[in-house]
């Protein structure tokens, strides 16, 4: 059975192991050439679906965008009669008008998200080394030195966490309690 997968693409552990728990993390790791295939297949196809959307929605509305601006010319011979049907479509037309066919672009879910179980076995066994390293060199004395060595740490053993964003959060919530103290009339503390 190797052999027969091995030449079209897809890994062994697809087929053989699809019924199995760890389907997905031994899919991620034994072979990230068909994730990388896989992104590059979506990039491909997303263009592509992108280019026919937005030939989809051309074709549909610049055909009634036309339509609408001809009863525009012919309202004053059916005033009457189609007063609410051209206000509906004046509001269409405004929604319209607002959106560049060019902007619209498909994504796929990127596998990447397979990676998840990864992560968390990651996170977990550099958990342990964390605490370790920080007990041996810092101690548990100072906690906020303690705290601030063991997320530099973290930033350096991993990477695949968008840390800046992570570091945006903690600041926002910082100015928030800050500000909280301020109107209380307290000192405001910081984390680090």
């Amino acid at each position: 059975m190797k052999a027969l997968t091995s030449g079209v693409g897809i890994p062994h552990a697809f087929i053989a192991d699809s019924e199995s728990v760890q389907f997905a993390r031994s899919l991620t790791m034994e072979n990230a050439k068909f994730l990388r295939a896989v992104i590059r297949l979506q990039q491909t196809f997303g263009e592509q679906l992108s280019e026919f959307i937005r030939l989809l929605w051309k074709n549909e509305y610049s055909e009634e965008k036309q339509e609408i601006k001809n009863i525009d010319k012919n309202k004053d011979d059916k005033k009457s009669n189609k007063k609410k049907s051209t206000e509906k479509q004046y509001d269409d037309i405004d929604i319209i008008d607002n959106i560049d066919p060019n902007d619209i672009t498909v994504l796929f879910p990127s596998p990447a998200a397979l990676n998840s179980s990864n992560l968390n076995d990651q996170i977990s066994n550099t958990q342990t080394i964390i605490e370790y390293i920080s007990d041996i060199t810092v101690g548990t004395d100072d906690d906020k030195k303690a705290v601030k060595f063991k997320h530099e740490l973290a930033k350096k053993f991993l990477t695949n966490i968008p840390w800046d964003v992570v570091d945006q959060i903690v600041k926002d919530i910082e100015m928030s309690k800050a500000k909280d103290n301020l109107t209380k009339g307290e000192e405001p503390e910081s984390q680090y």
